[in-house]
């Protein structure tokens, strides 16, 4: 019932970490980066991604239920992991992934907040301060644009940035304002659906975000060792580091099948959530978590 051939995993990070980046006393750039939610995306992925071990994780995707089916029950990534994983907004307005966008409104956005145009689109903006300030803006979109397309939105073609996310920048005051977390976890959620619907043998979308989840609440099956450098007021991806891991995927669905209540980690975020929670679910329907208690009790 699984393809057992070649399959990949893209990994846009390493084009985040080798991107060359302005000097941190350069203010008026790095505050609205700062200020847009996305800044921590800069120190949250990992170069290295254990393609085997996604792959048996993708494997036991049921688009009915959004859930990996597991032998302890269903789990699933949810919103709690998407913030406090990668401390993206989970709050705001949100974006239709597959909305499409035609050519005229492409070539609109990109001559309006990227100036990417052959002639000088505004002519009367000939005042020096008021130009060096468009100049800026276009410069801090297109950092966050390759940022939120390389880090979140990564597609097949590992090459291609959906210009939909320019919408979401045109005033880079409010950037913050738009739920980066609930589209990432839609885009993904929308990933997994194609993934086990049509058997594909590529897995884009944040490839990473699913290694940092499976780090934080697998312990069988993959093996991980504490990141020292790690501050508890950072993202929570940061705290593991990554391995190459196995080749074959089979070695994966063997330690997946033997998964039992101890090898996961049920409570993780207590010390960075603004709220604790008094009862929470970590699977869906069986299983639920009592306050003070740390492990899960079984209805």
């Amino acid at each position: 019932m699984w393809y057992d051939g070649e399959y990949k995993c893209i990994n846009a990070w390493r084009k985040v970490r080798q991107l060359s980046k302005p000097e941190k006393d350069l203010r008026w750039f790095w505050d609205p980066v700062e200020a847009s939610g996305l800044h921590d995306l800069l120190c949250t992925g990992y170069s290295s991604v254990t393609h085997a071990m996604v792959r048996a994780l993708c494997e036991r995707w049921h688009t009915e239920t959004s859930s990996f089916h597991l032998p302890v029950g269903e789990m699933t990534i949810n919103l709690d992991d998407v913030y406090n994983l990668l401390y993206l907004p989970i709050q705001g307005r949100m974006l239709d992934h597959d909305a499409v966008v035609d050519r005229d409104h492409e070539i609109t956005l990109m001559t309006r907040l990227l100036a990417m145009s052959d002639r000088l689109e505004h002519p009367q903006l000939r005042e020096e301060m008021l130009e060096r300030d468009m100049r800026r803006s276009w410069c801090v979109r297109i950092f966050l644009l390759y940022l939120v397309g390389s880090a979140l939105f990564t597609n097949k073609t590992n090459r291609h940035i959906n210009l939909i996310y320019l919408d979401c920048m045109a005033d880079l005051h409010a950037i913050g304002k738009w739920s980066w977390g609930g589209m990432t976890l839609a885009y993904l959620y929308g990933y997994l659906d194609d993934y086990v619907r049509l058997n594909n043998k590529m897995m884009a979308d944040c490839v990473t975000l699913l290694m940092k989840w499976i780090l934080e609440h697998l312990l069988g099956p993959y093996s991980r060792n504490k990141n020292l450098k790690w501050k508890p007021d950072r993202p929570c991806a940061g705290r593991w580091l990554t391995s190459r891991g196995h080749k074959v995927v089979h070695h994966y669905r063997l330690l997946l099948d033997r998964l039992e209540v101890d090898d996961v980690r049920w409570s993780t975020y207590d010390n960075h959530r603004d709220t604790s929670f008094s009862a929470y679910c970590h699977l869906l329907g069986m299983t639920y978590v009592r306050e003070g208690e740390g492990v899960p009790s079984f209805t």
